[in-house]
């Protein structure tokens, strides 16, 4: 599936909507980009549910910073608001604000048939209502009611979920007792949501009517009918683990290869200074090229090789160097087992990499490359405007566009670097043209991580 919602994106941002018989020149595409909205919206749901943890935790006297809950009056209900920071940037950009009424004390612990009723108004990036009824399992949780949110991808969402074919999220990992308060769905990998659900999606002159059920990795759309026109159901497949897990693999790879060549560029200059001919115990050539000054052809030949013209800020063989190293132009292959795994990667690019020096030290780089690792293609880039820190705490962000069979990711990281904390963020992120929740890819950084 890989299918834009630019249409909508572009009706929005023109401020004008588009015409039905725009819409419907061509009714089966714009149901499919419609169809697109409607799982954007369950995935949202997803994504809100992930955060009931906190709510759910604050009402049962563990004190979470970004929840307030008070009790109403009535027996085990509380007024809450709780805000939430969605993509990374450590702003919180999400309110839910409203009520959560327990089945019973959820200071005492809840357990499988345990309900947690909630009616709630989300503000920020993506806004919506939600009446929803969670009712604990054995190691999943049943998600019923309504919810609606409105400019999802531009379009108007409103989900109803029947009592009779719940949403049922399994988490095989947890323990009872966390299946709902801090319940990890958050990733694309390990959990399983199953269930069916009607829901009713409007956008660009158009509004779609469907039945959609999910089963593993299968989306299907019955019931179809668009401004009233009858549609053939459809069909639709959400990416494997496996081909997610290569796309991510492939990204990780590339960006800690230019890391490396961040650090070997300072290296190859103390090499030069301390007339060394090895870079790491790897054998290295360093050409001076004529009419450039302080510019050499670099080959660098091992398990890892890379050539590339290298132009430092100063004579790299008088003295320790501080200021911009940059390379023209680049290609680089490494093959080595990590965790014992081969790692086989080639990568190129003829956009300037540069690399900031203290004294042969890299304190930063910027740059972009195409990596290749059997059947993977990903492009890493780092903002020549936001050079991503290697020797100092910092928040850096870096974006890729990843390719594995039948996948493709594109998103901008944010990597938290601090004294005290390590955190990895995806921001923007969107797999098969999709956009998906922050909090829905938790797996992919925890790969990175």
């Amino acid at each position: 599936m890989k299918r834009s919602l630019l249409l909508f994106t572009l009706c929005a941002a023109m401020s004008m909507a588009c015409s039905s018989s725009d819409a419907l020149a061509d009714p089966e595409g714009t149901a499919e980009l419609l169809q697109d909205c409607s799982i954007a919206g369950a995935l949202q749901l997803l994504a809100t549910f992930d955060r009931l943890g906190d709510i759910v935790d604050e009402a049962s006297g563990a004190d979470q910073t970004n929840v307030t809950a008070t009790p109403t009056g009535t027996a085990n209900e509380f007024n809450v608001t709780a805000t939430f920071d969605s993509n990374g940037d450590d702003v919180d950009d999400i309110t839910l604000t409203g009520t959560a009424l327990f089945s019973k004390d959820p200071g005492l612990g809840l357990v499988p048939g345990d309900t947690l009723t909630l009616a709630l108004t989300q503000t920020g990036t993506v806004a919506g209502t939600l009446n929803l009824v969670a009712t604990i399992g054995d190691g999943s949780v049943d998600l019923t009611g309504t919810a609606n949110f409105t400019g999802l991808g531009g379009c108007n969402v409103s989900l109803t979920i029947p009592v009779a074919t719940p949403l049922v999220i399994e988490g095989g990992e947890l323990s009872r007792a966390r299946q709902l308060a801090g319940f990890e769905i958050g990733n694309l990998i390990d959990f399983n949501v199953q269930g069916a659900f009607s829901g009713v999606i409007s956008g660009s002159g158009a509004t779609l009517s469907s039945d959609v059920a999910i089963s593993g990795l299968t989306v299907s759309f019955t019931n179809v009918s668009i401004n009233g026109i009858d549609l053939a159901p459809a069909t639709v497949s959400l990416p494997s683990p496996g081909d997610l897990s290569g796309a991510t693999s492939c990204m990780t790879n590339g960006f800690f290869t230019m890391d490396e060549m961040a650090e070997a560029v300072g290296n190859v200059a103390q090499a030069m200074l301390d007339a060394e001919t090895t870079v790491d115990g790897d054998p290295f050539t360093a050409t001076p090229v004529v009419g450039q000054a302080n510019t050499f052809d670099v080959t660098i030949s091992s398990q890892r090789t890379f050539t590339g013209r290298i132009t430092f800020p100063g004579d790299p063989t008088a003295a320790e160097l501080t200021g911009l190293a940059t390379i023209s132009s680049w290609q680089i292959s490494t093959s080595s087992v990590e965790g014992g795994v081969n790692f086989d990667l080639s990568g190129n690019s003829t956009a300037v990499f540069g690399v900031n020096l203290d004294l042969n030290d890299d304190l930063s780089f910027y740059g972009s490359g195409v990596f290749t690792e059997g059947a993977c293609m990903a492009t890493v880039a780092v903002s020549p405007n936001a050079p991503y820190a290697t020797r100092t705490p910092s928040t850096n962000r870096f974006t890729f566009n990843s390719a594995f069979g039948d996948v493709t990711i594109v998103a901008d990281v944010v990597v938290i670097d601090e004294l005290e904390r390590f955190d990895i963020f995806f921001v923007n992120a969107t797999i098969n043209d999709l956009a998906v929740p922050t909090e829905l890819l938790g797996r992919l950084a925890d790969f990175l991580d």
